[in-house]
């Protein structure tokens, strides 16, 4: 099954590396499931015991995911969509950034009330023995808001969401 999976591989990286197209979202979602997939060429991985052997089952799930990627990039190459789809969502709402920063605070204030002292904790298991829900839903919501501010220029909330990114690498 090892096989299958390089053959996958190296069909789909010639693909996106030789065929006239756009780096795009299906090309860096690709390279990233080789990376991710790195233990794959090598047939065996580290954890959870030394040199353990990848299992059939997982060559061909990690075969399954590169080959669905390489499918779906050739499917939107071949029904030759507009070069821009342009989308005015949320371009114009003025709103948005507010709405997205008001989320942020009130996740925030849930994780607080749902996790109390445990949010801090030094250890992974003590975090994740209480829901999660809130803290899930802020740090998305802080990325979302700093991206789209960082789009729309506007630096006061792209300041405001950068600090709660530091505060959640604090974390």
């Amino acid at each position: 099954m090892q096989i299958v999976f390089l053959i996958t591989a190296v069909i789909g990286s010639c693909y996106f590396l030789l065929a006239k197209r756009i780096f795009d979202f299906f090309s860096v979602a690709f390279f990233s499931s080789i990376i991710y997939f790195m233990p794959g060429f090598f047939g065996y991985v580290q954890f959870p015991v030394p040199n353990s052997p990848i299992l059939d089952e997982t060559y061909l799930i990690m075969t399954l995911i590169l080959i669905a990627i390489l499918l779906g990039a050739i499917f939107f190459d071949v029904i030759k969509l507009p070069k821009r789809l342009k989308v005015n969502l949320l371009e114009n709402n003025e709103y948005i950034l507010f709405s997205v920063a008001c989320l942020v605070v009130i996740c925030l204030v849930g994780s607080f009330l749902t996790q109390g002292s445990a949010l801090f904790a030094l250890t992974k298991t003590a975090i994740i023995s209480h829901p999660l829900h809130w803290l899930v839903f802020w740090k998305d919501f802080t990325l979302f808001g700093g991206v789209l501010a960082f789009i729309k220029k506007k630096w006061a909330y792209f300041i405001f969401f950068l600090l709660f990114i530091v505060f959640d690498i604090y974390i």
